[in-house]
């Protein structure tokens, strides 16, 4: 997905051009999917801390050992 507004764009589509029962279930079934997302993320063992730097844009520095 790319980051120019796009997704954006089409939430605003659906939530315009379509019929609210139709939209409703998009939602229903689209919640879990989101948020296995999250769950996944809090199995994953990342250094979280070079994930919020790169994130954010800042430079992120690796020592290997």
């Amino acid at each position: 997905m790319h980051l120019d507004g796009t997704a954006g764009r089409r939430s605003g589509e659906l939530q315009i051009f379509t019929r609210y029962a139709r939209y409703a279930s998009l939602l229903k079934y689209s919640r879990p999917v989101l948020s296995s997302y999250v769950i996944c993320a809090f199995m994953v063992k990342a250094a979280w801390t070079n994930v919020a730097g790169v994130g954010v844009g800042h430079p992120v520095h690796i020592k290997r050992r």
